[in-house]
């Protein structure tokens, strides 16, 4: 059942193809609304796609950013793609629980 789902609302597949798909109606959004922003051909080969929230990204010009960190350990996410991802540290949001 959860396979006819996936199918169904990714009808190109979760790799790079199934990416493509995403991208394109996703470049008609205003840029703050993107999350696809580009696919880059890597020197050695292969392919980097640049995802991020607009919003999020550009806290990393805020003056309450001490620090941020990424994770180079790639991770299977679906299909044939892996996933690396980037950590900050703000200040703003900086509270006990």
């Amino acid at each position: 059942m959860l396979g006819k789902e996936k199918k169904k609302k990714y009808p190109a597949g979760l790799g790079i193809p199934g990416a493509y798909e995403l991208y394109r109606p996703d470049r008609k959004k205003p840029l703050e609304e993107q999350y696809i922003h580009r696919f880059q051909e890597a020197p050695g080969g292969g392919l980097i796609i640049f995802t991020c929230f607009t919003a999020l990204l550009c806290l990393l010009d805020d003056s309450g950013v001490k620090a941020f960190e990424d994770d180079t350990t790639f991770r299977r996410i679906e299909g044939d793609l892996n996933g690396w991802e980037v950590v900050i540290f703000y200040n703003a949001l900086e509270r006990g629980t």
